[in-house]
């Protein structure tokens, strides 16, 4: 994490969110969890025990053995069709986020290329072609220099000066 001198606007950054289920969620599930330790009256350790077995369930899809307190498995148990409804539905948040970033970017993509397509539109055939020469000023086919034939042109003859 980096430290508030590492920011350039003195605040921590925030880590980021691992879990495949939303902050308000999460804490909705661990204060049922606090409720259910707090009426059976077991110890403060029993909220993080569970805690890990949700943890577990939520990263790495690990269901609790046989092995763990009746309790958490009974609470475990009861709340894991929420956690999974909880889970789908963040699949398919994420899923519309990524739909909206690509249909907007391609979007973007898309109007740049046209800006693009525009500018390159102009002809230099057509420029050409409506461009004629003033009375006066010699081709280069001619032998004399542009320049020269230019400053004729503009002196009229007169010479420099």
């Amino acid at each position: 994490m980096k430290t508030t001198d590492d920011c350039k606007s003195g605040k921590r950054k925030k880590e980021p969110w691992l879990m495949p289920v939303t902050k308000a969620f999460y804490e909705k599930i661990r204060l049922k969890g606090e409720y259910a330790v707090r009426k059976l009256g077991c110890g403060s350790s029993a909220i993080c025990n569970l805690m890990k077995v949700i943890d577990a369930y939520l990263l790495q899809g690990k269901e609790p053995h046989y092995g763990e307190w009746e309790w958490i498995l009974s609470f475990f148990y009861s709340v894991q069709s929420d956690i999974d409804a909880a889970i789908e539905r963040r699949r398919r948040c994420r899923e519309r986020a990524a739909e909206r970033k690509a249909r907007k970017e391609a979007a973007i993509a898309e109007a740049q290329a046209k800006e693009v397509a525009e500018n390159e539109a102009v002809e230099p055939e057509t420029v050409v072609e409506n461009f004629s020469r003033p009375s006066g000023i010699a081709d280069t086919d001619s032998g004399i220099p542009i320049r020269d034939s230019l400053d004729a042109a503009l002196t009229n003859g007169r010479g420099k000066g």
